[in-house]
């Protein structure tokens, strides 16, 4: 039985043909242009969260005393983390296009593999931050069912 993640196979390498090479250039290309939205809309984000923090916090305490101050804080710091999770998977898509292209420029396997390797840590990010998020979803609409069932009871 063939391995395939065996290293040491000889002659049956992949060839890349000159189609998947124009496709892994344009991803590459799209990839780029993706992660420097994303760098973009952490920054937006982070100035936000401060904003948030700052605006909401005084405007909110105005009506309500401390606990407004304290609410548009909670506000801007889920903002703010939010943002610092939204780094990674947007430094591993841009890591992956900028190695992709240099790697195909150069014609180098190694360069290549490491751009491949950080495209799937970007998936591997994202899909773990999924199942997480479905995990608390899950979460929050069984507590809201026994919360609804506990105050129809009492």
């Amino acid at each position: 039985m063939d391995n395939i993640l065996d290293d040491n196979v000889t002659g049956s390498g992949l060839d890349i043909s000159s189609v998947s090479r124009r496709h892994l250039l344009e991803t590459a290309k799209w990839g780029k242009f993706m992660s420097i939205v994303g760098f973009v809309m952490i920054g937006l984000m982070i100035l936000l969260s401060i904003g948030m923090a700052t605006f909401l916090g005084a405007s909110l305490s105005e009506l309500g005393g401390m606990g407004g101050a304290m609410g548009g804080a909670g506000i801007g710091a889920m903002y703010l983390v939010i943002a610092v999770i939204y780094i990674f998977p947007i430094l591993y898509l841009y890591r992956f296009a900028t190695g992709m292209k240099d790697a195909l420029d150069r014609n180098d396997q190694h360069a290549m593999e490491a751009s491949l390797g950080n495209l799937k840590s970007c998936f591997k990010f994202i899909g773990i931050f999924t199942m997480v998020m479905v995990i608390i979803y899950v979460l929050i609409f069984v507590l809201a069912i026994v919360g609804g069932a506990a105050a129809t009871m009492f």
